[in-house]
Parts: structure tokens; C-alpha cells; sequence
């Protein structure tokens, strides 16, 4: 008989874990999803306000609009995702507390590491998700986003242009067409005075707008090219002659930003031809060391939000616990920035990042789970008693 009352109540113990585990993972991911959806929104919102002079100049449709800056996503999540979940288990765990239920499962039996274990699963996932991002998301989604621009602003330029007026298609480049049709551009000028000590006037009988390297150039065919040199004019006659516009250096198809390259395409950047340079090659390695990095502040945001509430005194001064615990959040997150920004001068520590990340990280595992912090304490009858874990 008792040893089956002893099974009967193990098993009972085992659904009130279980169904306890379930309580709080579920609050974590409503909670995570309704501030990401706030958070996200804001942040989406002001990448929208920034692009609005894109919009206006570009005169793209509101839901091509709305579907060019949903590409930004990823990035904007990548950014907010280790914040708002500090933030989230922080929220989570200190509503518990206030209502007095941690307590009461410590009461029951369940000690620190048990009341941790959904938080663990939740910072597991987010993390796994986070990598996601920084491998696949985020690099495929820049570079849509960039292929999405180039081929807006080209077909804006090919509406710019207007039969019979005189057009600057970008800064110092003025365009003349005749006749705009199908087949091409007929009776075309040009005048370019990009470069001030060298500036060109072009005739040409035909031309067509195509995709460079560069971005857009006009390829223009029976023509004459004038050009100014020291105060003297070099004349002559061309059969086929392009003019790169150079209106999309920035977003060209053969400059990739770091962004828009995939983790092990930012390693091997130099062999690639991605990067020209030995600083512009550290530049490319610095953030794949970034995209590696970055999923990890979900842990030690996480595991920190955790020592702030289960480690706290349940008494007057757990709000003061919180300010510190937020305090070295904030110290946190500034400390990375700075240092990521050193490293790309001094290249050769890159190991130094993922030292101090791994050191901070065991730290906050042993002062999370280790016995020599259980500092559970309540008051009772004006003395402090330390709860004894289970």
C-alpha cells in the first residue's frame, strides 16, 4: 500500500511539474510575442519614416512600399530580440513573485533549479531562432532588399526620362531624349560634369538604358563625344559608347555589404573578392564573429533577468535588485558594442570576445544554480528564515 501511495504521489508530483513548466512557458511566449510585435513596430516604423523620401521620389505603390520594408525585419529582429527577452523573463518572473506564487511552489517542494527549467527552454529556443536570423534570414533578406531597390530606381530613371526636356537623371548628369520608345532612345544628349576639370557632352543618333556593375548606364551608339582637358577640348566619333550613371555605387550587384553576406562568405570574403583591402577583410570577419556572437546575448541577458528574481530577497528591497540587475543589462550590452568596435582595429584579439562571453556565462550558471546563493528569504515574524531548497 505505501509503496503505491508512494508511486500514486510521485506520478501527481510529476503532473503538477509538468503542468507548473507549461504555466510559465506559455506566459513567456505571450509575453515575448506581444512585445515583440510593439517593439518590432516601432522600430519598423522608424526605418519606414526614413525611406518615406525613397517612396515619394521613387512612386512605388503603398503595398510594394509595405512589402520593401518588410525586409528590414530580420535585421530589426536580430537587434531587439536579446532586449526583449531580458526583458520578458524579467516581467514574467517578477509578476510570479509579486503575486506571491513563487513562493508558494517553493513551498511545495520546487527549488531554483525547477523554476528555471522554463526560462532555460524559452532562452534555448529564442536563441536557436536568433541564429536563424543571423545565418539565413538576415543575409538573404538585405540582399532582396538591395535587388528590390536596384530594380525600382531603374525603372523610376527609365519613367524620369521625358521626350523633348532636358532631365538631371543624378547629380551633374543631364539627359535630353528626342524620341522615348520600345526599342530604345533616339536623337539622345548628354551632358556629364561629374568630374568638374573634365567634364563630357555626348551626341549620339540611338541609346538603351541597361544594368552594370555599377548600377545603371546608358550604352549609346553613332555619336560624338566632346571632353574638356586643360582648358582644351578633345573632340571624336564613337560606334558604341556607355555612360555609367552611377546612381547605384552604393547597391551595385558586385560590391556586397558585410549584411549581405552569408557567415561563411564573410570569413572567406578576401578569397571570394568580397574584400579588396586587409582592413576591409577584417571589417567582413568582424561581423561573421558578430552573427556569431549576437544569439548569445539571449543567454546572458536570460540567465541575468533569471539571478535578478529567483536570487532576490522577497522583501522590500527586490525592486532595489531589479535596478542592478537592469543596471548591468544596460553595462552589459554597451561593454560588447565598444568592444566589437575595438576589435575591428585590433583584429588579432577576436578570441578575447568569445572568452568573456563564455566566462560570463558559467558565472551566471553558478550563481544561478549553486547552493552557496540560495538566498531565498522571506520574513517571518519580523526574522529573516531562509527557505530550504528541495
Amino acid at each position: 500500500m505505501k509503496v503505491a501511495k508512494r508511486k500514486k504521489r510521485s506520478i501527481s508530483t510529476k503532473l503538477e511539474k509538468n503542468v507548473i513548466n507549461r504555466y510559465i512557458l506559455r506566459n513567456l511566449f505571450i509575453t515575448l510575442f506581444s512585445m515583440l510585435f510593439v517593439l518590432t513596430g516601432i522600430a519598423w516604423l522608424t526605418q519606414v519614416l526614413r525611406l518615406i523620401s525613397f517612396m515619394v521620389t521613387s512612386r512605388i505603390s503603398i503595398f510594394s512600399f509595405l512589402h520593401f520594408t518588410t525586409l528590414l525585419l530580420p535585421n530589426i529582429l536580430m537587434v531587439i530580440l536579446p532586449i526583449t527577452l531580458f526583458a520578458v523573463v524579467l516581467f514574467v518572473y517578477n509578476r510570479l513573485a509579486s503575486d506571491r506564487e513563487l513562493i508558494a511552489m517553493q513551498a511545495t517542494g520546487m527549488n531554483i533549479k525547477f523554476l528555471s527549467k522554463p526560462a532555460f527552454i524559452f532562452i534555448a529556443i529564442i536563441t536557436l531562432f536568433t541564429y536563424f536570423i543571423t545565418f539565413y534570414l538576415s543575409p538573404s533578406f538585405s540582399l532582396k532588399f538591395r535587388d528590390y531597390k536596384f530594380n525600382i530606381t531603374n525603372s523610376v530613371v527609365a519613367m524620369l526620362i521625358k521626350e523633348g526636356e532636358f532631365t538631371e537623371i543624378t547629380k551633374g548628369v543631364t539627359l535630353y531624349v528626342k524620341e522615348a520608345k520600345k526599342e530604345g532612345l533616339f536623337e539622345v544628349f548628354i551632358h556629364d560634369s561629374r568630374r568638374p576639370d573634365r567634364p563630357r557632352t555626348v551626341l549620339a543618333q540611338q541609346g538603351k538604358i541597361s544594368d552594370s556593375e555599377n548600377g545603371m548606364k546608358i550604352v549609346l551608339a553613332n555619336g560624338t563625344l566632346q571632353e574638356k582637358r586643360d582648358n582644351n577640348y578633345a573632340f571624336g566619333n564613337f560606334e558604341t559608347y556607355s555612360v555609367d550613371m552611377g546612381i547605384l555605387k552604393e547597391s551595385s550587384r558586385s560590391s556586397y555589404k558585410p549584411n549581405e553576406l552569408f557567415v561563411h562568405q564573410l570569413f572567406n570574403a578576401r578569397k571570394l573578392g568580397y574584400a579588396k583591402t586587409d582592413s576591409s577583410f577584417d571589417l567582413y570577419r568582424m561581423e561573421g564573429h558578430k552573427r556569431i556572437i549576437t544569439p548569445l546575448y539571449n543567454i546572458i541577458f536570460g540567465l541575468l533577468a533569471l539571478i535578478g528574481l529567483l536570487r532576490a530577497k522577497f522583501n522590500r528591497n527586490k525592486n532595489f535588485a531589479l535596478i542592478w540587475v537592469i543596471f548591468f543589462m544596460g553595462l552589459i550590452q554597451t561593454f560588447y558594442i565598444l568592444f566589437l568596435q575595438f576589435l575591428v582595429k585590433a583584429y588579432n584579439l577576436w578570441p578575447l570576445v568569445y572568452i568573456i562571453t563564455f566566462v560570463i556565462i558559467c558565472i551566471e550558471f553558478y550563481i544561478l544554480l549553486s547552493d552557496k546563493f540560495a538566498i531565498w528569504k522571506v520574513k517571518r515574524n519580523g526574522r529573516k528564515v531562509k527557505i530550504k531548497e528541495v
